[in-house]
């Protein structure tokens, strides 16, 4: 009889065997990219893992753990690379271990040159499909897959907003309203819904208050519903959007778990170097220090290919498709297990 770690084998190969089909087939290259790197793209929002390496004939440095293989994809991309992915181990730090998390996680990271956000929604529904119909993956539970099997609703961030939570957002990070009206407003929000925000909540802060705690547990559990346009206000490398105050990026739900993000990604050098100041400014904060990369802003100043990148979070996959209840029904050897073990 096997064992469930054999099982869950089972389940992983099959996946990743699928999707490497899928992109090779349509003529993306697979790119192998290494974990560690010396200097990183500050993002104030995630915590990274440190490193030591010690060299007793030279100088010793700092490393770090990536959260995604975006740091490296997008060095090739300025290469010329053309259409490219990765399947890659993540890392993230200062986060609960649980159902939908881990601290190592599996990342599937694609990127199609002249394309835009949108476009990449039909990639991702592709691929899935593709997935679910070609039988290479093991255990897999019909009724499960069906919740993010295409199409997937597409429903905007302000639609959303007006809709589970009975507020107009349109205003926001437009410039029509004050800074101190939108906290205001976004303030009583959290509020209403019991929230307890506290009174020096930035806008970032309110804005994720509610979304995580209200909007969230409202999306629909029996189908995939891609939420579009972020709010300009969460910092982010996408280019901005036709609606007023907004980006061009998606992030992809299924049963109530975040799947996948997706950019149609920003090529101005100006753009990029101003979210690398204002994100290395919010790090100075951070658990664990880092060390900012600016000379990987340079690269922007030659011409960035126009492309689209999506993120997709390959554990929350698997656990999708094969009905587990949890991370841990698809991972091999969760973190919080050996530490249970200790």
């Amino acid at each position: 009889m096997e064992s469930e770690l054999v099982k869950i084998m089972k389940i992983r190969a099959g996946v990743l065997a699928g999707i490497r089909d899928f992109f090779s087939s349509k003529g993306y290259i697979e790119a192998d990219v290494p974990l560690l790197t010396p200097a990183v793209i500050p993002e104030a929002a995630i915590e990274l893992f440190s490193a030591r390496q010690v060299t007793p004939w030279g100088t010793s440095r700092d490393l770090f753990l990536l959260p995604s293989p975006e740091y490296y994809l997008k060095q090739l991309i300025a290469g010329g690379s053309g259409n490219i992915f990765s399947i890659s181990r993540s890392f993230r730090n200062s986060e609960q271990s649980g159902r939908q998390h881990n601290p190592e996680f599996s990342m599937l990271e694609w990127y199609t040159m002249g394309a835009d956000y949108m476009q990449s929604i039909s990639t991702a529904e592709a691929m899935i499909d593709n997935l679910i119909a070609s039988g290479r993956v093991a255990n897999i539970q019909p009724e499960a897959a069906a919740r993010v099997a295409p199409p997937f609703e597409r429903i905007s961030m302000t639609e959303a907003f007006s809709r589970w939570a009975d507020f107009d957002l349109s205003g926001h990070c437009t410039g029509r309203l004050s800074a101190e009206e939108e906290l205001r407003q976004l303030h009583e929000l959290a509020a209403r819904f019991g929230l307890s925000p506290s009174a020096d909540s930035s806008w970032e802060e309110l804005f994720n208050l509610v979304f995580v705690h209200q909007i969230e547990p409202s999306l629909p559990e029996e189908k995939a519903v891609v939420i579009y346009n972020y709010p300009a206000g969460i910092p982010a490398l996408a280019k901005p959007a036709a609606e007023p105050g907004r980006l061009e990026r998606w992030e992809l739900y299924s049963g109530g778990t975040e799947l996948a993000n997706c950019y149609s990604e920003e090529t101005g050098y100006e753009r990029v170097r101003s979210f690398f100041d204002d994100e290395s400014a919010a790090k100075k904060a951070a658990l664990v220090a880092v060390k900012s990369d600016y000379d990987w802003c340079n690269m922007y100043r030659k011409g960035f290919p126009e492309c689209s990148g999506t993120a997709l979070g390959l554990d929350r996959l698997m656990m999708l498709l094969s009905g587990s209840r949890s991370l841990g029904g698809v991972i091999l050897f969760p973190l919080s297990d050996t530490i249970a073990d200790l």
